[in-house]
C-alpha cells in the first residue's frame, strides 16, 4: 500500500467533531483476529494488512492503531508507521507507552524535536528507566526542558552512597538506579562527580580503588576517569579503565599524586547504555610510591625507554614544591597499567616516531644529503598570550634540528607588557627572531600580516602563538618538499597538547580534500606555504579573523591546483588544549565558525560552484546546500528479485520524496513469489517503474548494466530494493555535487534499521580480504565519527552501489560493472575505474537512507558464497593490489585491520628516519629568485661523533678522508690533491672538511661524563648530569623564582648555578671541559673572557666555542673583527656606542642560504631611521649594558686572533681547531686546549 493510499484512510477515519467521549477500546472483528494470529506467527506484513481492514471498520481503535504502527515500523515502513502513530496518539494522546513508541520512531526519522517533545510527555506521567533511557539519547539533549534534566540527573544519586569510602557523590549523569549499588547507564556519556571527604595535606601518594561488573549481554564495563587538578575535567585527559583480563569485572586502584591537590574526580563507568553493579569506589590515603612506579615499568612494552620518566617522577613525588600540573602529570604517567596497551597513541608514537639518539644521528646525516635545503619563516602572530606558554612556544621553535629558518613575529599590542619583552628578550638571544610590535590592535589577520611582512625564507611555517612543535619538524617538512618537487603548500598530521603536557587526540589525515575541506579545516596544523604564492595572493585578508588560514589555503589552493597541496603524514604540531582554544571545543570561537563560512562562501563564488556554506550538525564543521534546482535526468536503477514487500517499501519512499526528472527502472531477477509478481505487474500498470526481466543466476554488475543500458537519465542511481530513503531533496542533492566541475560519481550514507551506521565511503585495502571496508561500521547514525568524519562531506576511493549516482557518460567510459565480478567488490571495482579515469567521488552524509543489507539474497559468510566471495576478492587483489594498499583518503597512521580508526602498528609510512633508504627528489623546487645550479658533487652520510676527552684526540680541520667519503666526485683523489683542492676551491664553495663541523656533530663529542661548565643556561641547559656545572647572572633561587614567574617550569633550571659573579670565579676549579654557544661574540673584552675560560679549565683541559659567522648572518655588513680591535678592548665592561650603532645601522637579513648565493640586503634605504632609532635607544638605556655583538668573526679571523694572541702570550691557550662553516649555515665550531 502506498503513503498516499494510508494518508487517504487516515483522513477518511478521522472522527467527526462531538462532544461525547470516543471509545478507543480493543474491538473485535475477523480481520482483528487474522492480524492477531499472522503476529503471532512473524507474518507482520500479514498482519498490517488485518489491522488495516479492521480500522476500517472500527477507525477508533486506539490498540489496533498501535499494534498497525509497531507492525509497519518492524518491517521498516518507517513514514507509514508515523502515520499510524499519529493517529493512535489523537486517541489517547497521554498513553506512555505509545508515547516512548512515537518518541523512538521520531528520533529514528531525524526529528529529535519532535521526539524530545512525546518522550517528555511520557516522562511526566511516568519517568520509567525506560523512558528516562529513550530521553538520554544524544540527539535529544538540547530539546529537554530544566525539570526534565534534574528528574534524569536525579535517578543517578540514589543507592551510591554505601558503595562510597572516603568520597561523596557531588553530581550525576546519564545513570538510574534500579536498586541498592545496581544502575542502568541510559545515555552514551554517563558520569558521577566524586570528590574526596578529606586528604592528607602534603601525602605524596594515595590511590582510588574501583571495582564494579557488568550485567547483562552488553559485555564487561570499560570506565573512564577524569582527574581535575585545578583545570576541570580535561577530555583529551582521560584514564581509560578496561576491566580484568577474561571477566566482567573491573577491579582497579589507580595512583593519585598528591591527592590534596585534587578538586573532583568524575568516573565513567561505561561509554555507552549497559547495565551494572558498583561494588566499591573507595579513596585510600596511602599507597606505596614503589609499588605504583614498578607497575607503570611494567606495563610499558621493552622497546620503549621509560626509565628516565620514571626516575622523574619518584623525584617529583618526593619534592615537597610539587604542583597541581606536574602532579597531574605524575598520575597519568603511573596509570599506565589501566590504560589500553595495543592502542594506546603515547605506546604509539614512543615506539614508531620518537626519535632515539641514534636516530638524531640519522636525522643529522639525512640532512646533509638532501639536495635542496629550504629556508623557512615562521610567522607568528601574538596577543597577551600567557608568557609560559609563550616561552614554550619560541623554544619548541628554536630547538629544531633542522637550521636553516627565521622566526617573524607580530605583537597585535598585547595588553601585558610582559608578552612583548619576552619577545625582546628571545631577539636578543638569537638574531634569528624578528620582531614587529604593531602601534595599533588589529586582530589576527593583520598581525599575520605583519609577521609575514618579515619573512624571507622560501617557505612561511604558520604557527599559533601558544602552540608547540617537535624539533624534528622542519627536517621532516625540508625532506618532503625534496621528495614532492611540485608542492606549492604542504600540511601535516596533528595532535593536541593539554596543560599537563600530555599529547593526545592525533589526527591523522588523508591526501587534500577540498570537499573535507568545506566541512572542516584538514590542513590548518601544520601549514606550509611557498612565500611566493602568499604575495601572489595579497597574504591574510582582512575580515575573516578566526578563520583566515581557511580563507588562505582555498586561495592557494585554487591558484595551484589540489595536487600542489601535499600532505606530510606525520605529526608535526601540537595544539594547545586550553580553556578559550577551538583545540578544547569547536564552539570557543563563534566568530571562528561564521568566519569558515564566509572563507567557503568565498571559494564557491570565485569557481562558480552552485553550493552554499551552511551550519554544520556540530560547532567547527559546516554542511552544504545548493544554490539552485537542476532538471537533470536521474535513471534510478534497483534490481530484485521476489521480497516484494521491500521493494514496495523502496518505492513509496522514493514517491515521498522529490522526484522530479527520474525514472524508476527495476530489474526483476526471476521472482516466483506471488504477492511480489502482483506488485511488479501493479506497479508497471500504473506507470511507476519500468520492470524489466531478466531470469537468469544472478550477476549483480549483469543486471545493473543491462538497467544502465536501458536508462534514458543523464545521472545512474543505483540502489538496492531494501532501501528507504530518508532524505525528501536527495536526487537534488546529488544533482548539484554532479554539476561540480570534477565530479563523476556521489555516494550515500546508508543506516541500518537501528539506526546505526552501515556504509559511508570505503576504505581499500581493509577487512578480511584486503579489498575494501566500512569505516564506522555500526556506531550510532547520530554520531561524529573520527574527527567529525562520519557526518562530513568528504572524497572516498569508492562508494558502496546500495545507493550510488554516476554521470551516465562516466560509467560508460569506465566500462560499466565488470560482469566477472558477480556479486562482491564489483562497486569497488568501478570505483577505481572511474578514480583511475580522473573523476572525484563524493560521499554526501545527508543523502540519508534505510538500509537492510542484501536481505534478498543472503548472507556471503559461509559455503559456496564464501568460496565466491573469496575468490573474487582475489580477483580485485590480482587486478588492484596497488591501488587497494594506498587508500589516498585514509591515513597511513591508521590500521587497515578495523574500520574504527585506531593506530597502525607499525605505521605504514614511517618518519624519514626511519625509513630503510629515503632518497630525495632530484628535480629543484621553484623559488623567488633563481638558485644557483647544484654543486657538481654529492655527499655521503657521516659516520657518529666519536667522544673527545683530549684535544689529540680532536678530528683535524681538514681531513683528506673525510673529504673523500662526503663527495663522490672527490673519492678517488690522492690527499695531495685533496688538500690543495680544499684551499682553491673547497672552503669557498662550503664543502664539509670535518664531520664536527655540524653543530648536531660538533655536541656529541663532548664527554658528557665530563667535569663540564656550561656559560648561561637559563632555563634549558645543553648538558646535564652530576658533572655538570653553571654559570649564569642568576644564582639558582633567583632563576627558578625568575621562571615560576614568567610561566616557564622551574624544574627545567639547573637545580643550582654554582658561579653566579663571571666567569672569574671559577678560578682555579680543573674543569675537564667549558662551553659556550653565541657567547664570545657578545663579550667587550675577548682577550679576559679567554683568559677566564683557560683558569677555569685543568691543564690539558677544552673550551668548546660555537660562534656566528658573520659572513653569512645578520652581521654581513659590519667588518670583520681584527687583532688591533680585540686588544683595543682590554678592560671594556660594556659594549661601545658604535658597536651599537653598527648592529643596528648595517643589520642584514639572516638567511645564511641567500648570503652563500651572495644575496644580501640594501641597508641604506634604512639608514636614517635605523640611525635615529639607535640614539635613541643608546640615551634611553644611558649606563646600562647593551647587549649587541663587540666581535664579526669568521673561521679565519678567529683563527689569525688566536694565534696573535698565542704568540703573544696573552692567553694560556696552547692549541686550538676552528672548523670552516660549512654551506648554508652561519656558524661554526672551535675548540681550544689549555696548555698542560
Amino acid at each position: 500500500m502506498k503513503i498516499s493510499v494510508i494518508r487517504s484512510l487516515v483522513d477518511a477515519l478521522k472522527p467527526p467533531v462531538e462532544a461525547v467521549p470516543i471509545d478507543t477500546s480493543l474491538q473485535e472483528s475477523p480481520a482483528r483476529s487474522a492480524g492477531d494470529a499472522a503476529r503471532d506467527a512473524g507474518d507482520f506484513i500479514g498482519a498490517a494488512e488485518g489491522y488495516r481492514e479492521h480500522l476500517k471498520a472500527f477507525p477508533n481503535d486506539f490498540p489496533i492503531w498501535v499494534q498497525l504502527g509497531h507492525m509497519l515500523k518492524d518491517t521498516n515502513r518507517l513514514v507509514e508507521a508515523d502515520q499510524a502513530y499519529d493517529r493512535a496518539l489523537a486517541l489517547r494522546p497521554e498513553d506512555t507507552d505509545l508515547l516512548l513508541h512515537y518518541g523512538t520512531l521520531k528520533r529514528t526519522l531525524g526529528k529529535p524535536k519532535r521526539a524530545a517533545e512525546l518522550l517528555m510527555r511520557a516522562a511526566e506521567i511516568d519517568l520509567s528507566p525506560t523512558i528516562a533511557e529513550a530521553l538520554s539519547a544524544s540527539p535529544l539533549a538540547k530539546h529537554l526542558t530544566e525539570p526534565v534534566t534534574k528528574a534524569l540527573a536525579a535517578q543517578g544519586a540514589r543507592g551510591l552512597a554505601g558503595r562510597l569510602e572516603g568520597l561523596f557523590l557531588s553530581e550525576s549523569a546519564g545513570v538510574i538506579t534500579l536498586g541498592p549499588g545496581h544502575y542502568r547507564l541510559i545515555s552514551n556519556d554517563p558520569w558521577f562527580c566524586l570528590r574526596i571527604m578529606e586528604a592528607p595535606e602534603d601525602a605524596a601518594m594515595a590511590g582510588l580503588a574501583i571495582r564494579m561488573a557488568g550485567t547483562d549481554e552488553h559485555g564487561p564495563p570499560q570506565g573512564r576517569l577524569y582527574l581535575d587538578y585545578g583545570h576541570g575535567f580535561d577530555p583529551n585527559e582521560a584514564i581509560d579503565l578496561p576491566p580484568c583480563t577474561g571477566t566482567d569485572t573491573l577491579d582497579v586502584t589507580v595512583a593519585l599524586a598528591r591527592p590534596d591537590l585534587l578538586r573532583a574526580v568524575r568516573f565513567d563507568p561505561h561509554d555507552g547504555s549497559t547495565d551494572i553493579r558498583i561494588d566499591r569506589i573507595a579513596f585510600i590515603a596511602d599507597i606505596d610510591i614503589e609499588a605504583a612506579i614498578d607497575a607503570a615499568r611494567a606495563a610499558y612494552p621493552p622497546e620503549i625507554a621509560i626509565e628516565d620518566d620514571l626516575t622523574a617522577a619518584r623525584h617529583a613525588l618526593r619534592s615537597k614544591g610539587l604542583r597541581a600540573k606536574d602532579a597531574h602529570r605524575v598520575t597519568r604517567l603511573l596509570s599506565v597499567p589501566y590504560r589500553t596497551r595495543a592502542l594506546h597513541y603515547e605506546f604509539w608514537r614512543r615506539r614508531w616516531v620518537e626519535p632515539t639518539r641514534d636516530d638524531y644521528v640519522r636525522i643529522a646525516e639525512m640532512t646533509a644529503e638532501l639536495p635542496k635545503r629550504p629556508t623557512f619563516s615562521f610567522v607568528m602572530p601574538v596577543y597577551n598570550t600567557p608568557v609560559g606558554l609563550l616561552q614554550e612556544c619560541l623554544d619548541s621553535l628554536l630547538n629544531q634540528t633542522y637550521q636553516d629558518f627565521e622566526i617573524c613575529v607580530a605583537d597585535d599590542r598585547s595588553p601585558d607588557p610582559a608578552v612583548l619583552e619576552t619577545l625582546e628578550r628571545y631577539a636578543r638571544r638569537d638574531p634569528r627572531i624578528k620582531i614587529a610590535a604593531r602601534r595599533h590592535n588589529g586582530h589576527i589577520s593583520a598581525a599575520s600580516n605583519s609577521a609575514l611582512a618579515l619573512a624571507t625564507g622560501e617557505w612561511i611555517v604558520l604557527v599559533d602563538h601558544d602552540d608547540l612543535v617537535p624539533d624534528y619538524c622542519l627536517f621532516t617538512v625540508a625532506w618532503y618538499i625534496n621528495q614532492h618537487p611540485q608542492g606549492r603548500v604542504f600540511f601535516s598530521d596533528e595532535d593536541k597538547v593539554t596543560l599537563s603536557g600530555e599529547r593526545v587526540q592525533p589526527y591523522f589525515k588523508g591526501s587534500y580534500d577540498p570537499f573535507l575541506m568545506y566541512g572542516h579545516n584538514m590542513v590548518s596544523h601544520l601549514g606550509v606555504y611557498r612565500r611566493d604564492l602568499l604575495e601572489q595572493i595579497g597574504g591574510f585578508r582582512l575580515g575573516l579573523e578566526g578563520s583566515q588560514d581557511y580563507d588562505l589555503l582555498l586561495r592557494c589552493a585554487e591558484i595551484v591546483g589540489d595536487d600542489a597541496v601535499v600532505h606530510i603524514p606525520h605529526v608535526l604540531y601540537h595544539w594547545r588544549a586550553i580553556p578559550g582554544s577551538t583545540a578544547v571545543s569547536a564552539d570557543q570561537k563563534g566568530y571562528a565558525i561564521h568566519a569558515a563560512g564566509a572563507a567557503i562562501n568565498g571559494h564557491f563564488d570565485r569557481r562558480g560552484f552552485p553550493l552554499r556554506s551552511v551550519q554544520g550538525f556540530a560547532p567547527g564543521c559546516t554542511g552544504l546546500t545548493r544554490t539552485r534546482d537542476f532538471t537533470t535526468t536521474v535513471s534510478i536503477v534497483i534490481p530484485t528479485r521476489d521480497h516484494g514487500d521491500e521493494l514496495q517499501a523502496c518505492l513509496d519512499s522514493i514517491l515521498a520524496s522529490d522526484h522530479a526528472h527520474s525514472e524508476i527502472i527495476v530489474i526483476d531477477n526471476g521472482t516466483t513469489d506471488p504477492a511480489s509478481l502482483e506488485y511488479l505487474n501493479q506497479i508497471e500498470a500504473d506507470g511507476t517503474a519500468r520492470v524489466i526481466r531478466h531470469d537468469a543466476p544472478f550477476n549483480f554488475s549483469e543486471i545493473n548494466n543491462i538497467g544502465a543500458r536501458a536508462a534514458t537519465g543523464e545521472i545512474l542511481c543505483f540502489l538496492n530494493n531494501d532501501t528507504e530513503v530518508l532524505t525528501t531533496d536527495w536526487l537534488q542533492r546529488a544533482r548539484t555535487l554532479l554539476a561540480v566541475p570534477g565530479v563523476g560519481m556521489v555516494g550515500a550514507r546508508l543506516l541500518y534499521p537501528d539506526g546505526t551506521l552501515q556504509h559511508f565511503g570505503l576504505i581499500t585495502g581493509m577487512a578480511d580480504h584486503k579489498v575494501a571496508g566500512a569505516p564506522h561500521l555500526g556506531q550510532p547514525g547520530d554520531d561524529a565519527g573520527y574527527f567529525g568524519k562520519a557526518r562530513l562531506m568528504q572524497q572516498f576511493a569508492a562508494v558502496t552501489a546500495a545507493c550510488m549516482f554516476v554521470r551516465a557518460e562516466v560509467f560508460a567510459e569506465a566500462g560499466g560493472f565488470d560482469p566477472d565480478l558477480r556479486v562482491a567488490y564489483n562497486d569497488v571495482d568501478l570505483c577505481l575505474k572511474v578514480r583511475a579515469a580522473g573523476h572525484k567521488i563524493v560521499g554526501d552524509p545527508d543523502i540519508t537512507l534505510i538500509h537492510k543489507e542484501s536481505k534478498s539474497r543472503g548472507s556471503d559468510a559461509s559455503g559456496e558464497r564464501a568460496e565466491r566471495l573469496a575468490a573474487e576478492a582475489a580477483t580485485m587483489r590480482d587486478r588492484w593490489a596497488q591501488v587497494l594498499d594506498n587508500d589516498p583518503f585514509y591515513s597511513p597512521n591508521l590500521s587497515l585491520e578495523r574500520g574504527d580508526f585506531v593506530v597502525a602498528n607499525p605505521p605504514r609510512v614511517p618518519v624519514p628516519w626511519r625509513m630503510e633508504r629515503p632518497r630525495a627528489a632530484e628535480a629543484p623546487s621553484k623559488r623567488v629568485k633563481p638558485a644557483p645550479p647544484p654543486p657538481p658533487w654529492s655527499e655521503a652520510p657521516p659516520p657518529p661523533s666519536p667522544r673527545v676527552q683530549r684535544f689529540a684526540d680532536l678530528p683535524p680541520e681538514v681531513s683528506p678522508d673525510v673529504l673523500r667519503r662526503r663527495y663522490e666526485d672527490l673519492a678517488d683523489r690522492d690527499d695531495a690533491f685533496l688538500l690543495s683542492h680544499w684551499e682553491s676551491h673547497g672552503r669557498a664553495e662550503g664543502r664539509i672538511a670535518a664531520d664536527v663541523a655540524l653543530r648536531e656533530l660538533f655536541l656529541p663529542m663532548i664527554d658528557p661524563d665530563a667535569r663540564l661548565l656550561e656559560i648561561g643556561p637559563y632555563f634549558t641547559p645543553a648538558f646535564k648530569g652530576p658533572n655538570v656545572r653553571y654559570l649564569d647572572v642568576f644564582d639558582a633561587e633567583s632563576l627558578r623564582t625568575f621562571a615560576a614567574a614568567e610561566g616557564a617550569d622551574p624544574e627545567g633550571c639547573p637545580a643550582e648555578i654554582h658561579y653566579t659573579r663571571g666567569l672569574g670565579e671559577a678560578a682555579g676549579a680543573d674543569f675537564d671541559a667549558v662551553f659556550s654557544s653565541h657567547a664570545i661574540e657578545h663579550q667587550p673584552d675577548l682577550v679576559t673572557h679567554l683568559q677566564q675560560a683557560a683558569a677555569a679549565l685543568k691543564p690539558g683541559g677544552l673550551y668548546w666555542i660555537i660562534c656566528p659567522d658573520k659572513r653569512f648572518c645578520f652581521d654581513q655588513k659590519r667588518p670583520a673583527s681584527t687583532i688591533a680591535d680585540v686588544l683595543d678592548a682590554r678592560g671594556r665592561t660594556r659594549n661601545t656606542r658604535r658597536n651599537v650603532i653598527d648592529q643596528v645601522v648595517l643589520m642584514d637579513h639572516n638567511d645564511p642560504v641567500r648570503h652563500w648565493q651572495g644575496d644580501h640586503d640594501d641597508v641604506s634605504v634604512l639608514e636614517r631611521e635605523r640611525l635615529t632609532w639607535a640614539l635613541q635607544h643608546i640615551e634611553e638605556k644611558g649606563e646600562d649594558y647593551i647587549d649587541v655583538h663587540a666581535w664579526h668573526l669568521t673561521p679565519p679571523v678567529l683563527r689569525r686572533i688566536l694565534s696573535t694572541l698565542i704568540e703573544l702570550e696573552m692567553i694560556p691557550f696552547k692549541s686550538f681547531r676552528v672548523y670552516d662553516t660549512p654551506v648554508n649555515r652561519n656558524e661554526f665550531m672551535a675548540v681550544l686546549a689549555r696548555d698542560d
